[in-house]
């Protein structure tokens, strides 16, 4: 981890085998393999593609054998896989035609999962010599139903994703004369297509992407602002740029086409080059396309050797190219994937050299390279067997990236079953702390101080191990402990006692050393490694009043008098009744207590001052909650005076307010 002097202002805000300033600038991390998954039969099984769905991550491809417990049809088949989160496989699928069927693409949903690809069979209506087909299964593996479409020439589907509006198909109908069924042709080159399907099977709509050229579409992403398409033409979609360009359009949900880009890269003295398109990924922070271009560069960026360099360019939702990025080394490299998380970009793919100092094996390496959104490379990793290995496909899920692909022998110290095998690993970026994420664990107030001793919340992504732990844990020298569910976070460098501990959110005390400061920066770590840092506002007293929304507004959480029993609007509060009210952010206590100690009756060091209404009350105690790490408890007397209903409840501690809360008192 590479840090910075605070020096700017304050910034706020089969069979199976297993193996287990602000901000603060990151130095070079690998993205860290929790787990692989490696699995085929005796003969050459390869995975083209990966997705997620509620039920796990599915994993795509084609087999020339047979898998443990299935049967071959004959020829090459194509497979389906589902493994949980924790790396069970759950079911495998081989299925096919006696003829050639392989799966190009797959994504799940909360229905089950749909695989893509092509057969020179029959799944029930043959076409043409090499038909398109998607196919639907349920969570269990069983299949719910099969759409095999094409025209009289060789059609392929490519790639597959899922949305909330429907599932989106890309893929072409090759050369020549070849029409889908009610669209427009016959053209004399290759045209692609997208297609939407209804969860049940039913067609949507079709468009087909189409010049004079050739046109391929091999990958597809879906947003809730549309569907975007990319691949390669050899035509004029826009504005012809080389010799085979790579090209971005957006559909809306309903087929209409927003806008469509075309780019290409070029030699040092301007000439023409190929490019080819693998991917693209979309998420809030914009959209993303891989692919490899033959000897070209993207703007900024320079070829470094072989055939082949591959690349990344960044697109807002507008199709606004925001940033390109080349990874090359003297061997050939390709970019065959790349998903969107929060907070950063995964690239998979192939390399012949090294893009690692000394990882080269031989033949073809698979690699992984982690992104943020601004385009910074955070860390790369590379391995292989000395002969054919690739990262096919990577897509995000809530604790991470699954990457899937193909490997051959024991690379990743995992034995081999035949000559090229599938595999799938769980991949866990660094921790990220959201911008403006670390808030008062009771208000949740934005950009406001937070006090010494006082409870917070640090939101994210990956900010644990990837299991949640609700509750703290006592140590041996009676404290909380300051590493909870593998999460540990660091506020100027002092470990903080950890409340609870999530993927996206971990509550922790501010340590009680940090008095007198202003400013604080907040670092998250995990098995390692660092997130980015975050600065943070302190002040002597931050006072938040806990609420029964869990939101920081409404109605203020209030015990009656016996300490136990809430109040509300059914149970309201009487006058000159003792009512209990929790809260966080006192500050410095009387007697001291240490960070992370259970607090007994420790005083608010500071002056306190509570009205309802526009009464005020008469405090009974102010102080720490006896027993608890970070909370805070006011007894105060409800006023002979003050009004009835939901009445505001204001406070001021050392001379700061708190937020705007309630409580029911009866007529």
């Amino acid at each position: 981890m590479t840090k910075r002097v605070l020096t700017a202002a304050l910034v706020v805000g089969c069979a199976l085998v297993m193996t287990a300033g602000f901000p603060l600038t990151l130095g070079a991390q690998t993205p860290r393999v929790q787990w692989t998954r490696q699995y085929g039969g005796e003969a050459v099984d390869q995975g083209t593609s990966v997705g997620y769905g509620e039920f796990g991550v599915y994993v795509a491809g084609q087999t020339v054998g047979e898998f443990p417990g299935q049967t071959s049809a004959g020829g090459k088949d194509a497979f389906i896989s589902l493994h949980d989160e924790s790396g069970k496989l759950k079911w495998i699928r081989q299925f096919g035609t006696p003829a050639e069927d392989v799966a190009t693409g797959v994504a799940g949903d909360g229905s089950g999962a749909y695989v893509v690809g092509y057969t020179r069979g029959s799944f029930g209506s043959q076409i043409g010599e090499a038909d398109a087909f998607i196919r639907k299964y349920g969570p269990d593996g069983n299949v719910l139903w099969t759409r095999q479409f094409g025209s009289t020439v060789d059609d392929y589907a490519s790639a597959v994703t899922t949305h909330t509006s429907g599932v989106y198909v890309v893929g072409h109908v090759d050369c020549c004369g070849g029409v889908l069924t009610g669209q427009p042709g016959p053209t004399a080159s290759a045209d692609a297509f997208v297609r939407k399907y209804g969860g049940d099977g039913q067609e949507i709509w079709t468009r087909v992407i189409s010049t004079i050229n050739s046109e391929r579409a091999t990958g597809v992403a879906v947003d809730d602002s549309g569907v975007y398409v990319a691949g390669t033409t050899n035509g004029d979609l826009v504005v012809p740029v080389g010799s085979t360009d790579g090209y971005l359009r957006k559909y809306s949900h309903d087929g209409a086409l927003l806008w469509s880009k075309q780019f290409a890269t070029t030699k040092s003295n301007g000439d023409a080059v190929t490019d080819d398109v693998f991917a693209v990924a979309a998420g809030p922070s914009g959209v993303y396309v891989a692919g490899a271009t033959a000897g070209g560069t993207v703007p900024g960026a320079f070829f470094v050797g072989g055939l082949w360099d591959a690349f990344v360019i960044k697109y807002d939702p507008n199709g606004n190219a925001q940033w390109f990025r080349q990874i090359g080394t003297d061997g050939d490299d390709y970019a065959y994937g790349i998903a969107v998380g929060s907070g950063y970009v995964l690239v998979t793919g192939g390399t012949s050299a090294a893009l690692v100092d000394g990882a080269f094996v031989g033949g073809e390496d698979a690699f992984l390279r982690l992104y943020d959104f601004d385009g910074n490379v955070l860390g790369t990793q590379q391995f292989g067997n000395g002969l054919n290995d690739s990262g096919r496909g990577v897509v995000p899920f809530p604790g991470g990236f699954f990457v899937g692909g193909t490997k051959n022998g024991d690379a990743l110290e995992l034995a081999a079953f035949g000559d090229d095998d599938s595999f799938v690993m769980k991949i866990a970026p660094p921790p990220f702390i959201k911008l403006g994420g670390i808030v008062n664990a009771a208000s949740y107030a934005s950009g406001a101080p937070l006090a010494p001793g006082s409870a917070a919340v640090v939101f994210g992504d990956y900010l644990n191990a990837g299991s949640p732990v609700n509750s703290p844990t006592l140590g041996p020298d009676g404290k909380i402990t300051t590493s909870l569910g593998g999460a540990r976070i660091l506020v100027n460098d002092i470990p903080a006692p950890i409340l609870s501990s999530t993927p996206t959110q971990v509550s922790i005390q501010i340590p009680f050393e940090l008095a007198g400061q202003a400013i604080a920066l907040v670092v998250a770590e995990v098995a390692g490694q660092f997130s980015e840092g975050r600065g943070i506002g302190l002040g002597p007293t931050a006072p938040g009043f806990y609420t029964q929304n869990n939101a920081g507004t409404g109605a203020a959480v209030a015990f009656h008098e016996d300490g136990v029993t809430p109040v509300t609007p059914q149970s309201p509060a009487k006058r000159n009744e003792v009512v209990t009210l929790n809260l966080t952010g006192l500050g410095l206590l009387n007697p001291s207590l240490g960070t992370g100690v259970p607090a007994g009756a420790h005083l608010s060091s500071a002056q306190v001052s509570v009205m309802f209404g526009p009464v005020n009350s008469a405090i009974e105690y102010a102080g720490a909650a006896p027993g608890l790490v970070g909370q805070n408890q006011i007894k105060a007397r409800i006023p002979a005076g003050a009004p009835s209903g939901d009445v505001p409840v204001s406070i001021t501690v050392g001379g700061r307010g708190a937020n705007l809360v309630t409580i029911a008192i009866a007529p």
